[in-house]
């Protein structure tokens, strides 16, 4: 009996933070994400115009040039089915406001990494 692997989950992550977004792509990566990092929501609907749709995005709300709202209102049609999970430093960031908003969870920062290393294999159905 053959058993096949399943494919690397690709993790677009938007978030401004320099620091945070290396952080973020390491931790993804040592966990066997494939990952795109952008620095700004603009750059997210760039990316998702020329690269095959990522199967989860993680969202900073609060990006320079254009916020997550706006990216949530803008992406089109075909990546409206896309998992986001949403981060912020905004005291609202709750599931309820999550879902609100579109989104299927919510962080705020500081990111707890275990969390949500936990929330992304849920989102991606895997067991890690």
């Amino acid at each position: 009996m053959t058993t096949t692997a399943s494919p690397i989950k690709t993790i677009l992550v938007v978030e401004d933070d320099d620091v945070l977004r290396a952080q973020l792509g390491t931790v993804l990566s040592e966990n066997r994400y494939q990952v795109a990092l952008v620095p700004n929501a603009l750059e997210a609907l760039d990316y998702l115009r020329v690269f095959p749709s990522p199967d989860l995005i993680i969202l900073d709300m609060l990006t320079r040039g254009m916020d997550g709202w706006r990216f949530l209102k803008e992406r089109e049609v075909q990546w409206a089915s896309v998992p986001v999970i949403i981060t912020s430093t905004l005291n609202v960031a709750s599931e309820e406001w999550a879902k609100s908003l579109g989104a299927i969870a919510a962080f705020r920062k500081p990111i707890d990494l275990a969390a949500l290393l936990e929330q992304v294999a849920r989102s991606l159905g895997s067991n890690k």
